[in-house]
């Protein structure tokens, strides 16, 4: 059942009681009951989460006081208790809900039995066509390793495991400890696997990009994929990933993106043709809205031992000069036909980007609306530093 039928059943039933109360107050009472202070933050900030039991919804304090302050007959809530009975559907925030589930992944040895994940499977089969709730059941499993680590002389026991042969009774509760966590490991990936997917297809960006990462063999909560001493023209991403990446504001992607259109192999200024050129100044100019230049250069000289390794005064010896980024680039001028299609471009990209209202899952996070790209590829080179 909809806010909006409850809310019209109810309203029904308290005029059948003889109170007189308004329409728009139902809806506040209503949000009151889920414990919001108002309906606007229930409309516009909350998802409903299947509930075992009608017994999880009320918040009768706030109830209380909704009806105190829109002088209201308390008589009312019980009316409202009635109507709520047979609503089996709870309201949390995204971040609040987030917040249940770093819970329970971080108390419980086996988040799939969780009731959490029971409400989050039955509202996906209700809101089948909502990308949230495969995106978030899929953090359950979030803890399966892509390529599962094998010791050597475990591997040599599982191989004569699966061959039949007889495993000394010395070693058989760590075999069998082994099988249980890669069985376990293998259950976890086809399912974190599912339902990341399942999201992608809905259009969920979020579950798209840690699919993605996760696939390219990578650690999803934020492995270091990037050299830091040297641009890069290449990306570890898809094309398309890539590109709403940069869509999004990712300082690292974009500057990526500019290095590849701008340079060649040796790292000097190509000779641009018109496309590359606006391709260029598109993103320059988003970046520049964004706070920083993608053509300033990052060249630098560092200190270094013979093998390669950052110079180290404990360890001493003869000291090297490594030289790796780029100078600054200068771009070519635009035409005015340039200008123009170059202007519309980038409103295009600075509409998308303030309208963005995605929401991502950060199992570490506070506030897991928010997603600190610079955080989790920190450079040790300051960008805005003159040099």
């Amino acid at each position: 059942m909809s806010i909006q039928n409850l809310s019209y059943e109810l309203h029904q039933a308290i005029k059948s009681k003889g109170f007189d109360v308004k329409r728009s107050h139902v809806y506040e009472l209503i949000a009151a009951a889920f414990g919001f202070n108002t309906y606007n933050q229930l409309h516009l900030n909350a998802i409903p989460l299947y509930a075992d039991s009608s017994a999880e919804i009320y918040d009768l304090t706030i109830v209380i006081g909704r009806c105190q302050t829109l002088k209201i007959s308390l008589d009312v809530i019980k009316i409202l208790e009635n109507q709520l009975s047979n609503h089996f559907f709870i309201y949390k925030t995204k971040d609040d809900l987030s917040s249940l589930i770093r819970n329970v992944l971080n108390q419980e040895e086996y988040p799939e039995h969780s009731n959490l994940l029971k409400q989050l499977e039955k509202t996906t089969e209700i809101f089948s066509q909502q990308s949230i709730y495969p995106y978030l059941i899929a953090q359950f499993y979030c803890d399966c390793e892509n390529n599962f680590s094998v010791s050597t002389s475990m591997q040599y026991l599982y191989d004569r495991y699966l061959q039949g042969k007889e495993i000394s009774p010395t070693w058989k509760p760590n075999l069998e400890h082994f099988i249980a966590r890669k069985n376990r490991n293998e259950r976890f990936k086809e399912n974190y696997v599912f339902y990341l997917t399942r999201a992608s297809e809905l259009g969920s960006f979020p579950a798209q990009l840690q699919l993605s990462q996760f696939e390219s063999d990578g650690d999803f909560e934020g492995e270091e994929v990037f050299d830091e001493d040297e641009y890069s023209q290449y990306s570890t991403y898809a094309p398309h990933i890539e590109l709403e990446l940069a869509k999004r504001g990712n300082e690292r992607v974009l500057r990526e993106i500019f290095d590849k259109v701008t340079l060649d192999n040796y790292g000097d200024l190509k000779k641009l043709t018109d496309d590359e050129l606006i391709q260029a100044w598109k993103w320059q100019k988003f970046a520049l809205f964004l706070g920083f230049d993608l053509a300033k250069g990052n060249y630098q000289a560092r200190a270094i031992h013979e093998n390669g390794n950052y110079y180290d005064d404990d360890v001493g010896g003869p000291i090297f000069v490594a030289e790796s980024g780029r100078e600054d680039i200068h771009l070519p001028k635009l035409s005015l036909e340039q200008e123009v299609l170059v202007a519309k471009e980038v409103k295009r990209l600075i509409e998308f980007y303030q309208n963005l209202d995605e929401f991502y899952f950060n199992r570490y996070s506070n506030d897991s609306s928010d997603l600190a790209w610079d955080d989790e590829y920190e450079d040790d080179f300051d960008w805005n530093e003159d040099y």
